[in-house]
């Protein structure tokens, strides 16, 4: 009970008290209590508390690491028991899942963040992500759909285009909604919406609420945005609330990749 407590304080106030061999300890402790309780409360399953030591291992190693498969090989290689990879593989897929819901990074990954590194939880650089403004990455886009487009001229312009989400305008040039595939998708699929899809047009189908982008903002906030709703790209605005044009996660992440080539080139020139 006081070993997840002293490595919680230890590695929480900023302290080096290791993070992986703690994991390992504390998941072989709380799985061998969880089968020594097992055993009193149900004495005829007969069940080694060391199996659920070597589950317990694994599944706290992967929640605290977000390293699943290397969770899954080590506790295998430790016992080369075929046995034991169906309920290890549960045990890490819960952990693994409930950990991504709390935290947005392993231990590891918020441990830079804390330390001032520049670093996201997918090994980015924050600083190069956020000298990158919106406004120098605009796209221009040609592919809208038309408020009273209907819904065979819908599905028709979303199969051509590259791109899974489509903004939906009036006749005056406003944005005002998003059709996304998923959303015809359940059209498609739905019996009694099949018989009325020759009545329903771009407006009926649209969703009015969608995030959107100023023009004034940086990258690290549009790909944090992105990701967070899985979306393709963003609509841009300017200032007076003016449609700008759009900026996609791939643009994002290709310049990112050029500004840091530039930036680890010019620190090797000058050293």
């Amino acid at each position: 009970m006081l070993k997840p407590l002293a490595t919680a304080l230890t590695v929480g106030s900023g302290g080096h008290g290791g993070t992986f061999a703690p994991s390992l300890f504390t998941g072989a402790m709380l799985g061998g209590a969880m089968g020594q309780l097992i055993n009193i409360i149900f004495p005829e399953m007969t069940v080694s508390p060391g199996a659920y030591a070597l589950v317990g291992m694994g599944a706290v190693v992967a929640g605290t690491t977000h390293a699943s498969l290397t969770a899954l090989i080590m506790v295998f290689e430790m016992t080369n028991n075929y046995k034991i990879i169906l309920p290890l593989m549960l045990s890490i897929i819960i952990s693994t899942v409930i950990s991504k819901g709390i935290l947005k990074g392993s231990l590891y990954t918020i441990r830079l963040g804390r330390e001032g590194t520049g670093l996201d939880i997918y090994g980015r650089k924050s600083s190069v992500l956020k000298s990158m403004r919106i406004s120098t990455i605009i796209e221009d886009t040609n592919v809208f759909l038309q408020e009273s487009d209907n819904y065979h001229r819908v599905v028709e312009i979303l199969r051509e285009s590259n791109f899974e989400t489509l903004l939906v305008r009036n006749s005056e040039g406003k944005i005002l909604g998003v059709i996304t595939y998923s959303d015809l998708r359940k059209t498609m699929f739905d019996e009694e919406m099949s018989s009325v899809v020759d009545f329903l047009i771009a407006g009926d189908l649209m969703k009015k609420r969608f995030p959107v982008i100023s023009e004034d903002e940086n990258s690290d906030a549009a790909l944090k945005m992105m990701e967070t709703f899985d979306l393709e790209y963003l609509p841009v605005y300017d200032l007076e609330k003016d449609f700008k044009g759009i900026v996609t996660k791939q643009k994002i992440l290709r310049v990112y990749q050029n500004e840091l080539f530039k930036t680890e080139k010019d620190m090797d020139m000058s050293t």
